[in-house]
């Protein structure tokens, strides 16, 4: 949540190794050592103590942009296969359970008494802001945990609640492994193509239906590096894999473990010191 100071150890997977001495704190303030997708995934990393868990809660960059870093959990591992269908995520076949603390958009409507709902959601604890012309409106959209939902709906001032309609995709996708090795048609290429091409830099074409590299006609390609399928707890109010694609294992940071403090309209919120992320 914003506010959080969170716990992150890079020792669980393995730190990344600086490649000169320009990447290195303090002394790369005046210039930009990642100038390309390219340079982290070259990176060689520390022995690390663990492998990444489908489940785990990772920090990113998700791209070279070393100055930006997203918390986001990791679902599908290279090798797997993920499905989204209806808003939940299948891998390998098989249905994943979204944490607790997970959050969605669903539609209310009310049966009356813009007041008495704003009341149900001060009780209850939940944050939600409108402006002037949604209070006059009988329908809110908010962002709930499930636990939240059910209680909002027993309510007598709720006429009805639904869910944020899907718009995913329901296609599978295999995610890439190291060494993997892909056969190259339309529609791998579209599904792949950023993954080839940006991350792993193999400038492939098509010509006339055919891939070639360079001036070599391919009609296979081995992939370089291995990558992940992350997404944000918040799914309805998150941009991840769903939006970006499939992000490359060199673009982890590390490990979130505890939230040790958060910071609350200026106080310490006390409910979420020293919380384990789960």
């Amino acid at each position: 949540m914003p506010g959080d100071i969170l716990l992150v150890t890079k020792v669980d997977y393995g730190a990344r190794l600086p490649k000169t001495l320009n990447e290195l704190p303090w002394l790369n303030i005046l210039t930009n050592p990642y100038t390309n997708n390219e340079n982290y995934l070259t990176h060689r990393r520390t022995p690390g103590i663990t492998q990444i868990k489908s489940g785990d809660i990772i920090v990113i960059n998700q791209n070279s942009n070393t100055s930006r870093y997203f918390l986001k959990r990791c679902i599908g591992l290279p090798g797997d296969t993920i499905r989204i269908l209806n808003k939940e995520i299948i891998r390998n076949g098989v249905l994943t359970q979204p944490p607790k603390a997970s959050k969605q958009i669903y539609h209310f409507k009310l049966k009356h008494s813009q007041s008495d709902f704003t009341q149900l959601l001060n009780n209850l604890g939940i944050q939600y802001h409108e402006d002037w012309y949604q209070r006059k409106q009988l329908w809110k959209d908010i962002l709930l945990t499930a636990q939240q939902k059910s209680e909002l709906e027993s309510s007598p001032i709720v006429d009805s609640i639904k869910a944020k309609a899907d718009t995913g995709s329901n296609e599978a996708l295999i995610i890439p492994q190291k060494n993997q090795l892909l056969e190259l048609n339309s529609s791998n290429f579209r599904r792949y193509e950023k993954l080839i091409n940006q991350f792993e830099r193999a400038k492939i074409n098509t010509r006339n239906g055919k891939f070639y590299q360079g001036s070599t006609e391919i009609q296979t390609y081995r992939f370089k590096h291995s990558y992940l399928y992350i997404v944000g707890d918040n799914r309805d109010n998150s941009t991840d894999s769903r939006h970006w694609g499939l992000l490359p294992e060199a673009f982890v940071i590390g490990r979130a473990h505890v939230v040790l403090w958060s910071i609350k309209n200026w106080n310490v919120d006390w409910k979420r010191t020293l919380l384990l992320l789960q």
